[in-house]
């Protein structure tokens, strides 16, 4: 496979894990081209950076039909940190690439929203598994750092991201996309996972799985 898709939670370490595969390239002398989407603009403009403090530079596009002009056909590596903020286009972009044997994609992002739903791309009912047949896959997992009783963190591996509204748990019907600090998300594990107004998408889907 040329693509690999880098998934999982918020604080996982997607975005490390993405800057450590480039650069082990980089030290190799190849030729590579990264992208971001301009709406992340939480730790710098221009630059791919992680929470952990990594950087990497890259090129900010709001539209994925905006890379191919960036790709040089010397070009040997791409990466796309934040896959998941950018318009359906970006999976035929990736698909190009995944056939194109002299060039080898990396690509990192949330494959759930904050409703454990498949994160689907911008202005489409198209997401992030479309790409899942075509990529090699790495699945990372954060921890749960949810308060228990006592004040000790739950520590249980967490495979969902926890969104907040006003320091409370957003709201089922909230809106997908909020790009903001740390104090606004939190890796949860599946039982301290909360999302109010889940219940009605629970109802519909027992129902399905009843009959």
């Amino acid at each position: 496979m040329t693509l690999e898709l880098i998934l999982g939670p918020m604080f996982c370490g997607k975005t490390s894990e993405l800057i450590r595969l480039v650069e082990r390239e980089i030290v190799v002398d190849k030729e590579v081209v990264s992208f971001k989407p301009e709406i992340d603009k939480r730790y710098s403009i221009n630059d791919i950076a992680s929470h952990a403090g990594g950087r990497l530079m890259s090129i900010p596009v709001d539209r994925s039909s905006e890379m191919y002009g960036h790709v040089k056909p010397t070009t040997e590596i791409i990466s796309i940190d934040e896959i998941q903020f950018f318009d359906e286009g970006v999976i035929d972009f990736c698909i190009k690439y995944a056939n194109n044997p002299n060039v080898l994609l990396i690509a990192s992002g949330l494959n759930l929203d904050f409703r454990r739903k498949p994160f689907k791309f911008r202005d489409s009912e198209k997401h992030i598994g479309e790409l899942m047949p075509y990529a090699r896959i790495t699945n990372l997992s954060a921890k749960c750092t949810y308060t228990l009783e006592n004040g000790k963190k739950c520590d249980r591996r967490a495979d969902y991201t926890q969104k907040f509204v006003d320091g409370a748990p957003a709201p089922y019907d909230s809106p997908l996309v909020l790009v903001s600090e740390k104090k606004d998300y939190a890796a949860r594990c599946l039982k301290h996972h909360i999302v109010p107004g889940r219940d009605t998408f629970n109802i519909h889907y027992q129902k399905i799985w009843k009959k």
